[in-house]
């Protein structure tokens, strides 16, 4: 990759244009003067960029911006620092030259024993990845409504013994994770819970890491987060199949809505939902989601027909994937439920080992 001067550019300015490069992390802090990204308003790129440098311009702490190319919202965001490394679909824009990367001591034929380098590479760490990016948006992920603007964006990869924490600006409701599948998020919202790229989702998302709102961990709390690599993909807690009477199911996932089940009239909001992440494995202490007020008149489960859930309104009743009611199929739990409308607070989900259930099928 070469770099090339602004003339080169869309820009006329004296900025340093490296195509094909991005700066990860160092955000800068948003204030009267700086703000941490801008999303394209227009189809004149040029106009866009030329926004972006004059933001940049104004703030003192910004050494640059990237410009993303990679998905249907681009946009920049603004840097403190500029070291760059390369990343298809970026494009970086510099105040000054970049700095040189480290350069790499030769081996002289000595094994990594004798460079003082592990024998075995250490689980969590950054190798394991090759690669990982989270974005927090201000209101739904793509393709799930309005997204609004995004407040952050993480591309470092950190251990978990020694997190790299970026700031986020204020109002995340959905986060999209995407990258190798060992990729998490922690946010300073509950650092005890761990957004994945595999096996997680949210909102109605039928795609793994894409965690539409609402949020497991609450909405508009995020003011940090950071983004590690795990050892391996497996779920926390892995699935017990003995005493607590749950067994490992491929898929489960259950949806809550306000009025009506999709294709049966107005669905009104999603007010949570539950996906594999969250799948409760010993019944003796279950893993409660909370849903967004005491609105749900309707849920929607998929996947495994061994799936199964039960709400805070009455711990007794079971809603299983091979059941319905309101003239819903199988899974589809349509306005009036069998415990009440507008009554949940909270739900969990399991799998059990066989497909039946005490739940009424209408």
């Amino acid at each position: 990759s070469t770099t090339s001067e602004s003339t080169t550019s869309e820009l006329s300015s004296t900025y340093v244009l490296r195509e094909g490069y991005t700066v990860v992390g160092n955000l800068v802090t948003q204030d009267a003067h700086c703000v941490v990204n801008h999303i394209f308003e227009s189809s004149d790129r040029a106009r866009e960029l030329q926004w972006c440098e004059n933001k940049c311009n104004a703030c003192d702490a910004c050494e640059g911006f990237v410009h993303h190319t990679d998905d249907n919202n681009e946009h920049c965001t603004f840097h403190s620092s500029h070291t760059d490394e390369p990343l298809d679909n970026n494009d970086w824009y510099g105040k000054h030259a970049p700095e040189p990367a480290p350069e790499t001591t030769p081996s002289d034929g000595k094994t990594d024993l004798e460079l003082g380098m592990n024998e075995e590479p250490i689980s969590d760490t950054p190798d394991v990845c090759t690669s990982c990016t989270a974005v927090f948006w201000e209101h739904y992920a793509p393709d799930y409504g309005n997204t609004g603007r995004v407040l952050g964006r993480i591309e470092t990869i950190s251990t978990y013994d020694n997190p790299t924490w970026t700031n986020i600006q204020y109002g995340t409701s959905s986060i999209v994770i995407t990258g190798h599948d060992n990729c998490r998020v922690i946010t300073d919202a509950d650092e005890g819970y761990e957004f994945r790229k595999l096996g997680g989702r949210s909102g109605g998302s039928t795609i793994d890491g894409v965690y539409n709102y609402p949020l497991a961990t609450g909405n508009d709390n995020i003011n940090r987060a950071t983004v590690v690599c795990a050892s391996d993909t497996s779920e926390p807690d892995a699935a017990l199949d003995g005493e607590a009477q749950t067994d490992t199911c491929d898929d489960c996932q259950v949806v809550f809505y306000e009025h009506y089940a999709p294709d049966h009239g107005n669905t009104g909001a999603i007010l949570g939902s539950i996906s594999m992440q969250d799948i409760t494995t010993d019944l003796s202490n279950p893993k409660w989601v909370n849903l967004v007020n005491r609105q749900t008149s309707s849920a929607v489960m998929t996947g495994d027909m061994r799936c199964r859930f039960k709400s805070d309104k009455d711990t007794t009743y079971e809603y299983a994937r091979a059941g319905s009611s309101g003239g819903g199929e199988p899974g589809v739990y349509n306005y009036p439920m069998a415990t009440g409308n507008d009554v949940m607070t909270k739900a969990y989900m399991w799998c059990a080992k066989t497909t039946e259930s005490n739940s009424d099928v209408a």
